[in-house]
């Protein structure tokens, strides 16, 4: 699952749809359209708010790269015997926004806008 921060490059900070396409293809190689969105999630050892998104995929290909020298794809459904295995995941933030991708609970992007530096999140 990949993840990272917005940019602000020459006066431009990109927005969190753009930084969540972006970071995507830096550390899969996959172009994604964004589809939906998971929520916010809070993980208290880093004492940040993440932000996670439902995308498909729309073109790339897998590639690893010095920071990723794994890139792995797996159905959904298989992420618990991935996890039994011993693999890890970024940490547990991860594995709640799989289970909420899981459960159905995925609102549309049109519930989340933003406004200059605004995030707000409504019905």
């Amino acid at each position: 699952m990949p993840g990272g921060k917005q940019n602000y490059i020459d006066g431009y900070e990109e927005n969190l749809f753009e930084a969540a396409i972006r970071e995507t293809e830096e550390e899969t190689g996959l172009q994604t359209e964004l589809i939906g969105f998971l929520g916010l999630f809070d993980y208290h050892q880093d004492e940040k708010l993440h932000i996670a998104f439902v995308a498909k995929a729309i073109g790339g290909s897998l590639k690893t790269s010095k920071i990723h020298p794994t890139v792995e794809s797996f159905p959904l459904h298989a992420i618990e015997d991935h996890l039994n295995s011993g693999s890890m995941l970024r940490s547990p933030r991860v594995m709640s926004a799989i289970r909420q991708h899981q459960s159905g609970h995925i609102l549309p992007l049109s519930s989340v806008s933003m406004n200059d530096a605004d995030f707000v999140i409504g019905d």
